[in-house]
């Protein structure tokens, strides 16, 4: 072997070397670019499912507040009625405390809640509706037998004191349900935290 031959195969050797330290270099390289690639992906997609949840949830909650809202409104305003109503049952004033002013009423609220609610709130807003029906009924009997006991039927003073008694605990009651619907409304409704 000549010296040029030597030169000749050791300049293919170097050449074949280099371009297999290249290839090796390009593999390692598209590896970890890929790697790097899939996991960015990953990581997109992960965030955008995240993104996308809390949306949903923003979005529930949002109509949750509504309907919770509404329903507020009208166990609110009938919980100051059946205050007002207990008192005025209870002692005269003199002069008398006006009925409270009523809330424009939306009466949606049973719907929304049908639509959005859990069914623990459903369950307590038609108890407390409930109630109110068998308030409206105690204070239309103590009204009836109130004015037959102090004109037509004087003997019935006892069952319009029963009514009295009656239209008092529908009052209580009211006020009970009403209470639990909020409850139930504050821990069912998270507001988020900015």
């Amino acid at each position: 072997m000549t010296a040029s031959t030597v030169a000749i195969a050791t300049t293919i050797a170097a050449a074949a070397g280099a371009v297999i330290g290249a290839a090796i270099s390009a593999i390692v390289t598209y590896r970890v670019t890929n790697r790097q690639v899939v996991s960015a992906s990953d990581e997109a997609r992960n965030n955008r499912e995240h993104e996308r949840s809390l949306a949903r949830e923003e979005r529930q909650q949002a109509r949750l507040l509504d309907a919770y809202v509404a329903t507020m409104r009208h166990v609110a305003h009938w919980g100051r009625f059946a205050e007002w109503k207990r008192r005025d049952l209870t002692a005269q004033f003199d002069p008398p405390i006006p009925e409270p002013t009523p809330d424009t009423i939306d009466f949606t609220s049973e719907a929304l809640v049908a639509l959005v609610a859990s069914a623990e709130v459903q369950r307590l807003v038609m108890d407390f509706n409930h109630q109110l029906i068998s308030l409206g009924t105690a204070l239309g009997h103590f009204r009836v037998t109130s004015e037959m006991a102090s004109g037509i039927e004087p003997a019935l003073a006892a069952a319009a004191g029963n009514a009295l008694s009656a239209a008092k605990g529908a009052c209580t009651k009211v006020i009970e349900a009403g209470t639990a619907v909020r409850s139930q409304l504050a821990r069912e409704l998270t507001l988020p935290v900015d």
